[in-house]
């Protein structure tokens, strides 16, 4: 049976998919005069101070942290969500105390695979200074902004990338790290079927166009100030010896959803492809570089 469950991509995106986004601290009062060591021992004091005062505050928050989060909306998408086939489907987050974040997704009322399956590996995190957390997954090493307050959690990379959650008691970080993966569903789409120029959507939303020639992929996006003019898109998009396709460092399975192509991860859709005969091989594989802002 085929769950329609909405791509998690969204709700990842914060802490691993998102830009990077990096800051630096601009350490001041660098121009005293060496001879007064009174004032540069009363600097290093206050500088000394105001680390311990950050050290301070990251455990703190970290003590908060620490637990399960129920998401309760990613973008303008609200959860719980109410599937076409009658069921539910609840996002869950689980920091840990050993620096891990664990997802979940819960499903009810369908009439099978209910319950908690677990949707990502374990991802990293550590608290920086300025209320900012630190993911590496895959490899990668991404920052995206919090607020924490109380219950509620915040997470946000931009106004538009923001997921809500409140923390819950159930359920606990025990039954998530128990729960087991969701098995992709469906017919597996082979390399033949793969071939060719594919729009790609998340969650109904335009992400890209691909071209599959042979084990080669090529991704651009359509400017969307200039319809029908094309762009590469700056992440990497492959296909792997063993039929799946990565994005970002993320391996997905396609599978057959009548003349689409459900890119899936752990059974959920986080891709959908569509053909487009549009669109030419060489508008997607000539498409130039995106310019930098």
């Amino acid at each position: 049976m085929k769950h329609k469950i909405l791509s998690i991509i969204t709700a990842l995106m914060m802490l691993s998919t998102v830009a990077l986004i990096t800051g630096c601290n601009n350490l001041q009062g660098n121009k005293l005069n060496n001879s007064s060591s009174q004032g540069s021992n009363g600097n290093n004091k206050d500088s000394n101070g105001g680390k311990q005062g950050n050290n301070e505050n990251n455990q703190s928050n970290q003590n908060a942290l620490v637990g399960v989060w129920k998401i309760t909306k990613v973008g303008n998408v609200t959860y719980p969500v109410n599937s076409p086939a009658g069921g539910t489907q609840q996002l869950y987050m689980a920091f840990t105390a050993d620096g891990k974040i664990l997802m979940t997704m819960e499903l009810k009322g369908f009439p099978s695979q209910n319950g908690l399956y677990r949707i990502n590996g374990d991802t990293q995190y550590k608290l920086l200074p300025g209320n900012k957390i630190e993911t590496v997954e895959h490899g990668e090493t991404k920052t995206v902004s919090y607020t924490l307050s109380g219950n509620s959690l915040k997470i946000s990379n931009t106004p538009e990338e923001v997921f809500e959650a409140t923390k819950v008691p159930s359920p606990t970080e025990a039954q998530i790290k128990a729960a087991p993966e969701m098995p992709n569903t469906g017919t597996p789409a082979t390399k033949a079927d793969l071939q060719g120029v594919w729009k790609v959507t998340a969650q109904g939303q335009y992400a890209m166009h691909i071209l599959v020639e042979g084990t080669t992929v090529h991704a651009a996006m359509e400017a969307p100030s200039m319809p029908g003019s094309f762009v590469k898109v700056p992440l990497a998009v492959t296909y792997n010896s063993d039929g799946t396709i990565s994005v970002s460092g993320q391996n997905l399975t396609p599978v057959k959803n009548g003349e689409a192509i459900d890119l899936q991860y752990s059974g959920y859709t986080a891709y959908k492809l569509i053909k487009d005969a549009n669109v030419s091989a060489d508008t997607i594989k000539n498409a130039p570089a995106t310019p930098q802002p």
